[in-house]
């Protein structure tokens, strides 16, 4: 039964995730706060409550009984831990801005009375 609740979780999150991405939920944000406080706060907010339903997701996952899936001793631990790593090091070596993929920048421009960039 915990893991039909797991599974129950997991696409619940993922259904509010892509609604709240979805242009049609896009449009209605932008009717319902105007087009200039959407261009600045509309992805911080949306980060936000993503981050808020993620830690919902999390709490209620660390209250179902659990068991580890595998035990990984010796190399294979160090092997697996080094992938973990690698993928972390990946994760801060690509292109990326933080801080424009959370909105801070958006809502910074926004602040300051600069344009929405494309």
């Amino acid at each position: 039964m915990d893991v039909l609740h797991v599974i129950l979780a997991w696409t619940a999150f993922a259904v509010f995730h892509s609604l709240t991405v979805s242009e049609g939920y896009e449009d209605l944000a932008r009717r319902w706060m105007g087009t200039r406080a959407y261009d600045g706060y509309h992805r911080l907010l949306f980060t936000a409550y993503s981050l808020f339903a993620f830690l919902l997701l999390v709490l209620f996952l660390r209250s179902l009984p659990d068991q580890p899936l595998y035990r990984l001793e010796g190399a294979g631990r160090l092997l697996f831990h080094a992938v973990q790593l690698s993928g972390v090091a990946f994760l801060f070596w690509t292109p990326w801005d933080l801080k424009e993929f959370v909105g801070i920048r958006q809502w910074e421009r926004s602040r300051k009375g600069r344009p929405r960039e494309p």
